[in-house]
């Protein structure tokens, strides 16, 4: 009389099954965006924009069709589906024309794979194989690095916030004084920043005299932070976005060391 099979050996079949699959995936993953010994710690992003057009990446929290809207403009919820103003300190990009491809955004790195790589270690992508993520491809959007690098950014309070002009006195800043509001200059900068899975990783930063002209940190919570971010949201972020990009091929110089 025919017998079903001992369960835990078509358990342990499908185990075996689901793991070279999810192996398989994994060695997917584009080693040539891995840091490289011969490559420089951090790219100058303003020499790199002096010397030619390059563009930044970041994909999508939304699908193609809905990145933008009518008008052609970037929506918020593609950037977080979130509160989207408190994600914009430290947002993350991908620098162009090197080794990293629009196709190579579906990989999202967690834990330790993305901590800021050190400029020396030789990374082994086997140290770090289950530290990233291979994301359901939706669609990504496009800057010219200009259009977010060094670009003044009013950083503003209500003037009857006490707090605001406590923090005003303390760091001795005189602030401009404007349709009910005190405000400060600060400014945004995109900087290189590799991670250990991704030499190409860059961070959109703002910064700001209120942090002793050093970047707002994510989750600032406070109305000068708020006003930062929603002005760099509003008017950076939403208005300069693109669909596609004609990009340069980033010269070596600015990346490798030994040139």
């Amino acid at each position: 009389m025919f017998q079903n099979p001992n369960p835990l050996l078509k358990d342990l079949k499908n185990f075996l099954l689901l793991k070279s699959v999810d192996i398989y995936y994994r060695l997917t993953y584009p080693r040539k965006i891995l840091p490289n010994r011969k490559f420089v710690k951090q790219i100058d992003i303003q020499k790199a924009i002096d010397s030619d057009k390059i563009y930044v990446l970041r994909r999508s929290n939304q699908s193609e069709s809905e990145t933008f809207n009518d008008l052609g403009l970037l929506r918020e919820e593609a950037i977080s589906d979130k509160n989207t103003w408190k994600e914009i300190p430290s947002l993350s990009f991908n620098l162009l024309g090197g080794f990293f491809k629009t196709k190579h955004s579906k990989y999202s790195t967690n834990g330790k794979g993305s901590e800021e790589w050190d400029g020396a270690s030789m990374i082994s992508f086997w140290d770090f194989i289950n530290l990233f993520e291979i994301k359901k491809f939706k669609g990504f959007y496009i800057f010219d690095a200009k259009d977010l690098h060094n670009i003044t950014v009013p950083i503003s309070s209500s003037e009857t916030n006490r707090e605001a002009k406590k923090k005003l006195a303390q760091l001795k800043l005189i602030p401009i004084n404007e349709d009910g509001k005190i405000m400060v200059n600060g400014k945004t900068i995109i900087r290189h920043v590799p991670t250990n899975l991704n030499y190409w990783h860059i961070q959109l930063e703002i910064i700001s005299p209120l942090h002793e002209n050093k970047s707002i940190p994510r989750g600032t919570g406070n109305e000068f932070a708020k006003s930062a971010c929603s002005f760099v949201l509003t008017n950076i972020l939403t208005t300069n976005a693109k669909k596609i990009a004609q990009f340069s091929v980033l010269k070596k110089e600015l990346y490798y060391s030994l040139i």
